[in-house]
C-alpha cells in the first residue's frame, strides 16, 4: 500500500494526537494506505496520561516532510496550524470539525468535516460506515479524545453524535467512562511546575482573521482561583509572544471546567471590543465570561466579529 502520513495540528491537544493515531489505524484497517501518525509538537500532560494508560507510543515528532509526500490532516485545515511546508505536500484527506480557512489543494481530496464536538467522533463514524470495528486500543484513543474535546459533554460543541460515538467506543475499549474521565481531567488540569510561557503555549492556535494574525490559547483548570496569582506573569508572557510573532492580538482563556466559566486575558488589540462581545465588564486587560468553554464555537466567532467590526 502507498505510504501516507497523518498529522494533527501544531501544539497538539488530545483530540489531535488520538485522532491522528486512530485515523492512521483506520486507513490501514480499511486497506487504503500504509498510514503513519505524526505529531507537530510536544505531548500535553493529558495526552501523555492517555498514551501511558493505553500503553501507546507517542507519534514521532516531525518538523517537515519531503515535497510531494502524501499527507492526511486531522483536527485542522488552516495553513497556519499545519506542518511547515504544507503547500508543497500532497494533501489527500482531511477529517476535521473546525471552520475552513486558508486551505487549498493541488488535486482532488477526500474531505470530511462535520459540526460535531470532536474529530474522533467522525473517525468512529467512518469505522461504522465501512463495517469495521476499531480494536480495543483504538477505541480507547477515540474515547479519550471525545471526553477531552467535549469536556465530557459540558462543552457547547457537544452533539448527539458525540454522545452516541462515546457510548459505542467506550464499550469497545472496556472503560468505566466516569472513572476514566475523572482521571483524565485531573491529569489535564494539573498546572504544577508549569511556567507562564508553558501555560500560554500548551494549547495555542493561530488564526488569520480578515488579514489580522490572532493567537488564541486555552488553559484548563479545576480551580480558577489557583491561577489568579500568576495572571500578571501570563500577561507579560503573552505580550512578549505577540511582539515576537507580530500577532495583533493574543487571547488566553483560563477555563474552569467544573464551574464552567473562563477568565479571559487579552494582549494587544480588541480588548474592549471582545469584552463587549461577551457582555462582560473589563478589568484592565481581562474579563470574566461565564459559560465560555469552547474556543472554536464561542471565542473564535466573537473574536472574528470583533476584528471585522460586524
Amino acid at each position: 500500500m502507498e505510504k501516507i502520513y497523518v498529522s494533527g495540528h501544531k501544539v497538539p491537544d488530545t483530540d489531535s494526537i488520538c485522532s491522528a493515531i486512530a485515523y492512521a489505524q483506520f486507513l490501514k484497517d480499511s486497506g487504503q494506505y500504509d498510514a503513519q501518525a505524526i505529531r507537530l509538537g510536544e505531548i500535553s500532560r493529558e495526552s501523555q496520561f492517555v498514551l501511558d494508560t493505553l500503553e501507546v507510543a507517542a507519534p514521532p515528532l516531525v518538523e517537515a516532510l519531503e515535497a510531494g509526500t502524501a499527507i492526511a490532516l486531522v483536527d485542522h485545515n488552516e495553513r497556519g496550524q499545519a506542518i511547515d511546508g504544507i503547500e508543497e505536500l500532497d494533501i489527500r484527506q482531511v477529517v476535521d470539525h473546525h471552520r475552513i480557512a486558508n486551505f487549498e489543494t493541488k488535486g482532488p481530496v477526500f474531505y470530511r468535516a462535520e459540526p460535531v464536538g470532536c474529530t474522533a467522533t467522525i473517525v468512529s463514524k467512518l469505522y461504522r460506515e465501512r463495517g469495521l470495528t476499531p480494536d480495543e486500543t483504538t477505541a480507547g484513543l477515540l474515547t479519550s479524545a471525545i471526553l477531552s474535546d467535549t469536556l465530557y459533554f459540558r462543552s457547547p460543541t457537544t452533539t448527539q453524535e458525540d454522545r452516541e460515538a462515546l457510548d459505542y467506543v467506550s464499550k469497545l475499549a472496556g472503560l468505566n467512562v466516569d472513572d476514566y474521565a475523572d482521571r483524565l481531567f485531573k491529569a489535564g488540569t494539573s498546572l504544577e511546575g508549569m511556567s507562564a510561557q508553558e501555560l500560554i503555549s500548551a494549547d495555542a492556535k493561530e488564526f488569520n482573521i480578515d488579514g489580522k494574525l490572532a493567537r488564541v490559547a486555552q488553559v484548563m483548570t479545576a480551580d480558577l482561583a489557583s491561577v489568579e496569582p500568576v495572571l500578571p506573569e501570563l500577561m507579560e508572557a503573552m505580550d512578549e509572544v505577540r511582539k515576537e510573532t507580530g500577532a495583533q492580538t493574543f487571547v488566553l482563556m483560563v477555563t474552569d471546567i467544573f464551574q464552567e466559566t473562563s477568565k479571559v486575558l487579552v494582549s494587544g488589540d480588541y480588548v474592549a471590543g471582545l469584552a463587549s462581545a461577551f457582555e462582560s465588564p473589563l478589568e484592565g486587560s481581562s474579563f470574566m465570561a461565564p459559560g465560555l468553554l469552547s474556543r472554536k464555537k464561542q471565542m473564535i466567532p466573537k473574536l472574528t466579529d470583533t476584528i471585522t467590526g460586524k
